[in-house]
Formats: C-alpha cells, sequence, structure tokens
C-alpha cells in the first residue's frame, strides 16, 4: 500500500496520510479538498468527519505500512508507474458526451 501512491480513484492525494485525512476531516474542511464530481454519492453518514486524533492516524498509518512488501523494493525491481494524467470528470463530458457515469441521478436505462 505504501508504494502505490498517488491515491484514490483519480490519484488526486500524493500520501497515505493525506488519504486518512481526507476521510477524517473531509466534511470539516472542503475548500483543502475541492468539489467532488457526484455530490449525492459522498457518504456523509460514516466518512468524513472521524474526529480521528494526529496519534491514531499515526497509529493506522503505522498498520498500513505493514502491509508494505519490502522484499520486491530490496531488489531494486521497477514498479509500473502511473499515468502521468487520468481524465476529468469535465474532460470525459467534452469529449464522451454520450458516456454516462452508472452512479449520474440523471442516468436513465433504455
Amino acid at each position: 500500500i505504501e508504494l502505490t501512491a498517488p491515491y484514490l480513484h483519480n490519484g488526486s492525494i500524493k500520501t497515505l496520510r493525506e488519504v486518512l485525512e481526507f476521510y477524517n476531516k473531509r466534511d470539516l474542511e472542503p475548500e483543502r479538498w475541492g468539489v467532488t464530481d457526484y455530490p449525492e454519492t459522498v457518504n456523509h453518514d460514516d466518512l468524513g468527519n472521524l474526529g480521528l486524533t494526529d496519534e491514531e492516524i499515526t497509529h493506522l498509518l503505522d498498520f498500513l505500512h505493514a502491509f508494505t512488501d519490502d522484499s520486491l523494493s530490496k531488489k531494486k525491481t521497477t514498479f509500473p508507474t502511473h499515468p502521468k494524467y487520468t481524465p476529468s470528470t469535465e474532460s470525459i463530458r467534452l469529449n464522451f458526451p454520450d458516456h454516462t457515469h452508472r452512479l449520474d441521478p440523471n442516468f436513465e436505462t433504455k
């Protein structure tokens, strides 16, 4: 997990600590994270205001780092790289006007 940055579906978060901070304070610091493409799909009941302390976040990071297999990095293996850019929702809408996200509230099945 530790070696697979950037994180989230769009690569918008650079560190694992930021991922935890995002889910911990997303609803309390919305200006830090930006606007979501589909606000109606955001889980406000379970995430976004967890109330974790910095110490608890550090403990979670230690736990997540335990899932990193250091044997590959010691062998100097080249890991696949992430794409330099990922398509934004706006570019998808511009270039593929008929594309419909499955969670789009305006989606109609035919």
